[in-house]
């Protein structure tokens, strides 16, 4: 069972303990009292008394070896032991010579040893394995003792016992400074010099230690090892105290601590790198190794070992780096220049012939990374002009700007809308008028600017004024919003590669890809608008036609011509045109320029409803800072005043006389005499009395219904003319006083009646005045006066 059996060990322990206790014991009888298990277990080994050589003078291993060979002492005679029968065979072959008593000895050891490792004594294992290497170093087996030394190293690695363990390394070193194994004892020097022992050790012996470390770095003998950083130096990775995130590494079933940056970003890596050397050194060279994540994972799960060709990127020192003894801070400058995820997979550590490795693949603990993001582009593109004109044909310029980026290829695409056409200028020969067309851009470097030209034909587009009446700019007209799209699809490096693209080298790290778009649309009104229009009239059968149009267009424009078409009802009167001072003035967008014109109706022209039919025309030519003209087509609604003159029409019907005044001057003096006629037409009239056989007897008065004017003269009589019929118009002469200083716009009117056998008026005669636009009455320059009391007194 298993109590018996543990009690069977427990038994064959404390037997073995025993046996080892009277050998050893036996020993000083047997032989002499300074004998090799004597001296092997003493409290200081003989050899650690001796003066510290340094490792230029340490002897040479064979003369070494051959001299403990020389120091064996003879065997001993058994007959001199009580009762020689009794003791046993393997006792008694031990006690033939002091060599097999120790070989008897040392297997002693070894059983028990293996006892001790089976109850988890490790430490009393270690002990009994020490022993026995100061026996090997005693009898000058020194590999032996080297293969015990390591044993108890390997299992006091996690026992907090420093002080025993640097013992345990120190007499590891002892045993190879004897062997004269410059790479052994450089590693068991790197282990022993370590952040853990170093404080362990007695000071005098740390700086011996540190010097035959310092002739060991530069022993070419050393060069082609790849050593292990720690525990000689203590390494640590920080990234940037910015954009911190986790980054799961499914293969290995961890997190990295990985940094977010974008592509040109300037990043800085510290190394904290821990020494417990005697006194400060100079290292070579340090270097980072970045590797791309799946890389650092096929080689983590295979725990192999990173070298610098397996890095995407590496960062190193420019210059040698002092460590001290203590913490000590590296920093490592560098700029994020390609998109991917990088983990800081190895640290090099370059100090004369030897090189160091902190590799993270061996352990997933303090891994550490980069996700390192595509940057926002640099490039831009701009069309311009900002915007169309429906209905003409303008060239765009598209500017590409690369910026700081490093292009390697882009295609340009423009795209047009319904009612869009265009036509790139810059292939040979030109491509046709299409709906689409692609343009190549070749490479660019930093801050370099392309250009691409390309012709766009526009059709016209409605627009409304403010009463909701139609303009367009021609009769092929779409009530869509045209626009023209330039999309542009990049492929780029970092600027920081700008130097590698002009010397030609090829450029490892995949580039990012950049989408640029720019748009240009027609105005949704046309660049002219008419926001209201209005018509009156004056004196004399004229008309003013008034039209406010509104300025859509963004960027200034000028004025360059401009007309009016009028319908055949109406003429431009002489001088007509009242906008002379809008030549070449410039308009922005919001401003109403307001237009006027002044007409008259054609008299030879029938009163029907054709010649009222058609709207005005305004034809306004803009002209931009390039000199491009731009014709604005803009019909007039002038619907008030054709309604107006169809009334006016019709009224005329209705009236049967007409009389025009003409006045003898059109100005003169306040209170001076102005003569004036009244050409009467009765035409109307007298059709009317013919065919009625009435005779026409007429009753007039003349007066002035509004203040202005005196009347004199006959104002008031009758009129009594038979041969009407032939000529049915008179004339009528009286003299008016102006009566106020200024612009006198009202006259004195003529009132008609019909007149009965009895001479009583009995129906008024609608009449169509006629007047002049005005006349101006002028003060007198000097006067005579007589004052004098007034004879009335007010009580």
């Amino acid at each position: 069972s298993v109590l018996d059996k543990n009690k069977f060990l427990t038994n064959l322990y404390d037997i073995l303990n025993f046996a080892k206790t009277r050998l050893l014991k036996m020993s000083q009888k047997l032989f002499t009292s300074d004998c090799l298990l004597q001296k092997a277990m003493a409290d200081l080994p003989a050899d650690a008394l001796s003066p510290w050589v340094p490792w230029n003078e340490v002897a040479d291993p064979n003369d070494e070896k051959q001299l403990v060979l020389e120091n064996k002492r003879p065997s001993l005679q058994i007959d001199s032991i009580t009762h020689p029968d009794r003791i046993p065979m393997w006792l008694r072959r031990g006690m033939e010579c002091e060599r097999q008593y120790e070989d008897i000895f040392i297997k002693l050891c070894t059983n028990i040893t293996v006892l001790e490792t089976w109850f988890n004594r490790h430490r009393c294992a270690s002990r009994l394995l020490v022993e026995i290497s100061e026996i090997h170093i005693l009898r000058g087996d020194l590999e032996l003792a080297v293969q015990n030394i390591l044993r108890t190293i390997a299992s006091s690695a996690n026992d907090p016992w420093d002080t025993l363990l640097s013992w345990r390394v120190f007499r590891l070193l002892c045993c190879q400074r004897k062997l004269r194994d410059e790479a052994e004892y450089f590693k068991s020097l790197t282990y022993c010099l370590g952040a853990r022992l170093s404080k362990s050790i007695p000071s005098k012996l740390h700086h011996l230690l540190h010097k035959d470390l310092e002739v060991l770095v530069k022993s070419p003998d050393i060069s082609g090892f790849r050593w292990t950083a720690f525990p000689l130096l203590g390494i640590k990775v920080e990234l940037g105290k910015n954009g911190n995130s986790t980054f799961p590494l499914p293969l290995l079933k961890t997190n990295a601590l990985v940094q977010s940056c974008q592509v040109g970003d300037s990043l800085t890596t510290s190394i904290q790198c821990s020494s417990g050397l005697a006194k400060e050194v100079e290292i070579t060279q340090m270097k980072i190794f970045l590797l791309d994540v799946n890389d650092y994972q096929r080689l983590a799960e295979a725990t192999d070992d990173v070298s610098e060709d397996d890095a995407a990127f590496v960062l190193s020192t420019k210059s040698p780096v002092t460590i001290r003894p203590g913490q000590n801070s590296v920093e490592f400058p560098w700029s994020a220049i390609a998109v991917g995820q990088y983990i800081v997979a190895s640290i090099c550590i370059e100090w004369d012939s030897a090189v160091f490795y902190h590799d993270y693949t061996r352990g997933p603990k303090g891994v550490a990374g980069y996700d390192i993001l595509p940057n926002d582009p640099t490039q831009s593109i701009e069309l311009n002009p900002i915007f169309l004109i429906p209905g003409h044909t303008q060239n765009v310029r598209l500017l590409f700007h690369s910026g700081s980026d490093v292009v390697n290829n882009g295609t340009i695409e423009f795209e047009c809308s319904k009612g869009l056409q265009v036509m790139i200028l810059e292939t040979e020969p030109a491509n046709d008028w299409s709906n689409n067309c692609t343009f190549d851009v070749g490479k660019c470097l930093p801050e370099t600017t392309t250009t691409v030209t390309a012709s766009v034909k526009s059709e016209a587009i409605y627009s409304y004024d403010s009463e909701g009446s139609c303009q367009t700019d021609d009769e092929a007209s779409q009530s869509v919003l045209q626009t023209l799209t330039a999309t542009m699809k990049t492929s780029y490096h970092h600027g920081l590669y700008a130097s590698s693209v002009e010397e030609g080298a090829k450029i490892d790290a995949p580039p990012m890809s950049a989408l640029l778009e720019a748009s240009v649309t027609t105005l949704e009104r046309a660049a002219l608008t008419v926001e209201n229009c209005g018509a009156f009239a004056i004196w004399g059968g004229m008309f003013v036609i008034s039209a406010t149009v509104l300025c859509n267009t963004p960027v200034p424009f000028s004025l360059k011509e401009w007309s009016i078409s009028l319908p055949p009802s109406l003429v431009l009167d002489k001088d007509g045109d009242m906008n002379v001072g809008l030549f070449d003035r410039p308009v922005i967008e919001g401003e109403e320029l307001h237009f006027g014109y002044r007409c008259k109706r054609q008299s030879n022209q029938g009163d029907g409803d054709a010649s009222f039919m058609s709207n005005p025309i305004l034809t306004i030519i803009l002209q931009d800072h390039l000199g491009k003209s731009f014709r604005q087509v803009l019909p007039l609604d002038i619907s008030s005043l054709r309604t107006k003159l169809r009334l006016q029409s019709a009224e005329e019907k209705k009236k049967v006389a007409t009389a025009e005044l003409e006045a003898s001057a059109k100005e003169g003096l306040i209170g001076a005499p102005v003569h004036f006629s009244y050409s009467i037409d009765f035409a109307d009239l007298a059709k009317t009395s013919a065919s009625s056989n009435i005779p026409l007897r007429l009753l007039y008065h003349l007066s002035c219904v509004e203040d202005g004017w005196i009347v004199g003269g006959s104002v008031r009589g009758k009129l009594d003319y038979s041969a009407m019929v032939t000529n049915p118009s008179c004339s009528l002469s009286f003299v008016g006083i102006p009566t106020r200083v200024g612009h006198i716009k009202s006259f004195p009117e003529i009132e008609l009646s019909f007149l009965d056998q009895t001479d009583t008026p009995t129906s008024a005669i609608k009449i169509n005045h006629v007047h002049p636009f005005s006349f101006l009455c002028l003060s007198h320059c000097s006067s005579d006066s007589l004052a004098c009391v007034s004879t009335q007194i007010d009580l």
